[in-house]
């Protein structure tokens, strides 16, 4: 008997798929990525802070320029009127990136610094170190003086006098921006976390010893795979200085920051699909021949659909596959065990996806045991997950991996004895598969090292200095002392009325003072009066013998003196006629305008005899007598100096001559204006009184107080203090009163009352 032996090994390749159309689909992504997200940086950021003290601040962070080692980076930020700007350029060496930047920050009252500096990131850290300087100057802040008044005695030629010395100390106190500061970043990056943290410390000096110290740390959460973070700054710093009044300070920034343009993340591992066809062989002939055959035949099944997304129940055109499998198996023989394996794509975690090949494979293999096609325990069972993928993960082809091989070797026996004729046997049509190829990445930290700029002490700190100067100041007032008043005496005839000179044998050691006469006693016998610098003396008709009176004489500060005058009265001519005596006269007046002189009241005569007048003619203008007075005429425009002299007769042969000078002016003077002036004061504290500032001058000359006196009521004592009078009180009262004289350099015064009050 021929019996043909056929031992059949058919693979059964089931595959399940979620888009019809996805067997049109034969191109694979370029690339697909594995793993977890890592942050590599971004390429465009803005941000928006809120700080401690209430106030917003913006910052706007870009990539300008990026190659594959190296990065131009630029930023910006800006918070009310204070901004900064930073450029950046890192470059990447060996396994580094070393980093260089320029910076120029500005605070809200415009002071500014310039920083320049470097830095260095590895894998597992980074850090940089700059230097920043000052371009601002001083500010001022304010200014405030202190005056302290003390008194000097001394004498200059024998005249004492007393200086008030009053001393200005004005402190001003400036603001500027740090001259000069040196700071330090360090950090590392938790890849883990997606956390960046960096600390800090600086170090600021100024002028005056100003310095200042802060120490500060920065953290940023970035949630990676998203455009999203926040940061949170914090800083302390302390200030050292004279002139320091806030020494510590605490700031705190926290940002929500949005990353825009190039991703910020990539994959752990990234892989590309790469197109393969096995080598086909030549075309074979093979020659007529008998042979007993034993043919193994292999069948495999596809479809369309076997197992939806994430499901293990067979589809109804995986059952109608599998069906004709069973019928296959029942009716043949079967050499072996059947292999059974279950796949998935690769959408999922590979722990969830193993699990599920495994279910996809036990579903079929209990659909043929229903079916009685095969006994249990010739099936082996096998998943492989998503390790075996046969098409592209992408969408039009990915649900050809979710699919179930099966394969199993049927044998048919019969013997029998057969002729191959000759044949050809044709090359196949060489298959097309894809295999998963790794593409190698650059290390992640390198790319974020390289977007991300090295960070400084963006605020422009001040400090602040004090500068003291001293100034002086004296006014001089002169100690008045007393005239001194000679004895005088004069032979008069009874019944006859005489006036006597008295002044003019009286002196003031203080040159530039004047006298006058205030008062004169009553004399025993006869009667005398004041009539201006000279006494008149009526002498009793029935009277032989000495009188005797006293007067007092007043200087132009107050001071007097008594002088004494003994008079003898005869009944005639007592002796000799005596000549009168005459004394020089000065005048002042303007120009093209008259003055009178009263040239007889510094003249006398020793016998009381009425004096007669006549003058000669000035050089620059005319003089007249009239009366006790002459009446001097300046020629016209006439300026300077002119004289004329003047005789004095007593009618009985005695006379005597003297010069009077005029000074004629550009303009004729007119003394200043004092006015009375009412103060509050306290009985307690002295106190600066501008007495002057009511007063005025009707030729704007410069008017300086000259004199004062003291209060009347002994509240306390004043004192000249250059444009002031300066009040120490002696103890508390109602009001009192002094008076103080002004002068206006040319000869011209004015006397005002000042009325103090004690509220």
């Amino acid at each position: 008997m021929l019996t043909r032996t056929i031992r059949p090994r058919l693979p059964l390749l089931l595959t399940a798929l979620l888009a019809p159309l996805a067997a049109l689909a034969d191109t694979p992504p370029a690339t697909q990525g594995e793993g977890a997200l890592q942050l590599i940086g971004e390429t465009a950021r803005i941000s928006v802070g809120y700080a401690r003290g209430g106030h917003f601040q913006g910052e706007l962070m870009g990539v300008l320029h990026e190659g594959s080692d190296s990065a131009w980076l630029g930023e910006g930020w800006f918070s009310q009127s204070a901004g900064g700007l930073q450029l950046s350029y890192h470059r990447s060496v060996n396994d580094e990136v070393r980093k260089y930047f320029i910076a120029l920050d500005q605070n809200q009252k415009h002071d500014r610094k310039l920083t320049v500096g470097t830095g260095l990131e590895q894998a597992d850290w980074f850090g940089n170190l700059y230097l920043s300087h000052g371009l601002s100057g001083k500010r001022l802040l304010e200014q405030a003086s202190i005056s302290t008044v003390t008194e000097q005695a001394g004498n200059v030629a024998g005249r004492p006098y007393l200086d008030t010395v009053t001393t200005t100390t004005t402190t001003k106190l400036f603001e500027r921006a740090y001259e000069y500061g040196l700071g330090l970043r360090v950090g590392h990056y938790f890849a883990d976390n997606g956390l960046r943290i960096t600390s800090g410390f600086d170090y600021e000096w100024g002028r005056q010893d100003a310095r200042q110290s802060s120490l500060s740390v920065a953290a940023e959460k970035f949630f990676i795979g998203t455009p999203h973070s926040i940061a949170l700054q914090l800083e302390h710093s302390r200030k050292t200085g004279a002139a320091e009044i806030k020494r510590n300070d605490n700031r705190a920034v926290l940002s929500y920051r949005y990353s825009f343009g190039k991703p910020n993340s990539q994959p752990e591992r990234l892989y590309r699909m790469v197109a393969e066809t096995r080598p086909v062989a030549a075309p074979k002939v093979i020659p007529a021949r008998t042979e007993h055959k034993l043919v193994k035949t292999t069948a495999s099944m596809r479809s369309d659909a076997f197992f939806l997304l994430g499901s293990t129940t067979l589809t109804d055109v995986a059952r109608s596959e599998l069906d004709k499998v069973a019928a296959l198996l029942k009716n043949g023989g079967r050499e072996g065990n059947i292999h059974i394996v279950g796949h998935t794509c690769d959408l999922g975690s590979d722990a969830v996806n193993m699990k599920l090949s495994i279910k996809r494979a036990e579903a079929v293999r209990e659909y043929l045991l229903a079916n009685g096609a095969v006994p249990a325990d010739v099936v082996v069972l096998e998943g492989k997950g998503e390790r075996e993928p046969k098409y592209p993960a992408e969408a039009a082809t990915r649900e050809k991996n979710r699919r179930v091989e099966l394969e199993f070797v049927s044998v048919l026996e019969k013997d029998e004895e057969i002729t191959v004729p000759a044949q050809t046997l044709l090359a196949e049509e060489a298959p097309l598969s894809y295999r998963r190829e790794v593409v190698e990445q650059e290390p992640v930290w390198l790319r974020l090292a390289l977007r991300t700029p090295a960070t400084h002490k963006r605020t422009v700190d001040v400090y602040r200095s004090k500068e003291e100067t001293r100034t002086e100041s004296r006014s001089r007032s002169w100690t008045n002392r007393a005239p001194q008043a000679v004895a005088d005496s004069y032979d008069v005839l009874a019944g006859s009325t005489t006036a006597f000179a008295v002044l003019g044998n009286d002196v003031d050691p203080d040159s530039g003072d004047t006298l006058k006469l205030v008062s004169v006693s009553a004399p025993s016998q006869g009667q005398v009066s004041l009539d201006g610098n000279r006494l008149v003396y009526q002498a009793p008709a029935a009277f032989n013998g000495e009188v005797a009176f006293s007067y007092t004489v007043e200087d132009s500060h107050g001071a007097t003196a008594t002088g004494n005058v003994t008079v003898r009265i005869g009944a005639g001519q007592s002796g000799p006629n005596r000549a009168p005596q005459a004394g020089n006269d000065n005048a002042t007046t303007g120009r093209n305008q008259p003055v009178d002189i009263a040239v007889l009241a510094n003249d006398s005569d020793a016998d009381g005899d009425a004096l007669t007048l006549t003058v000669a003619t000035p050089a620059h203008g005319s003089a007249q007598v009239q009366g006790n007075q002459v009446r001097y005429t300046p020629a016209t425009d006439f300026v300077g100096e002119d004289s004329f002299s003047y005789t004095v007769s007593d009618g009985r042969g005695g006379q005597t001559s003297a010069t009077v000078r005029v000074l004629v002016l550009s303009s004729a003077n007119a003394a200043p204006m004092a006015r009375d002036d009412s103060y509050s004061v306290s009985g307690v504290f002295p106190r600066f009184i501008a007495v002057m500032e009511n007063d005025s001058d009707p030729d704007g000359d410069t008017t300086d107080i000259v004199s004062l006196t003291q209060p009347v009521g002994g509240s306390g004592t004043v004192s000249i203090s250059g444009k002031n009078i300066y009040f120490v009180p002696a103890h508390t009262f109602l009001q009192d009163t002094f008076t103080y004289t002004i002068s206006d350099g040319k000869g011209g015064l004015s006397t005002a009352t000042v009325t103090l009050i004690d509220p």
